[in-house]
């Protein structure tokens, strides 16, 4: 007798983050800000740097929509006050007073490190 040997072929498919529960959103959140903050993105892979923030902010995005309804980081954000804006415009519980440059942080450049090996002197 013999056995007939079916292999099924299975297919991944894209999750949908809005339809995985919070605990599997949590631990995806720490799978994605793990690769974010551990993995080496220098010149190798400066493209994967931008898919994993990409991602991390939108399972954010999600996080935040399920726990408070909104982004609270986004609605409550500071605003900066331009030359030319009229001062009925300007919501003065939502405007911040500093000195210095006005510079947003980038992330959009690979980190680039250089490793020199020290020769050891043979003695």
């Amino acid at each position: 007798m013999t056995k007939k040997v079916v292999k099924r072929k299975t297919k991944s498919e894209k999750v949908d983050i809005t339809k995985l529960s919070i605990a599997d959103l949590y631990a995806l959140y720490l799978f994605v800000s793990n690769d974010g903050n551990n993995r080496g993105f220098g010149m190798t892979s400066p493209h994967a740097k931008e898919v994993v923030r990409d991602k991390q902010r939108a399972i954010e995005t999600e996080l935040y929509l399920r726990a408070y309804g909104y982004n609270p980081f986004e609605e409550h954000k500071l605003v900066q006050v331009h030359e030319g804006m009229k001062p009925e415009d300007i919501d003065l519980d939502r405007v911040a007073v500093y000195q210095g440059e006005d510079k947003e942080p980038q992330d959009k450049k690979p980190d680039t490190f250089v490793v020199v090996k020290n020769k050891e002197e043979e003695e």
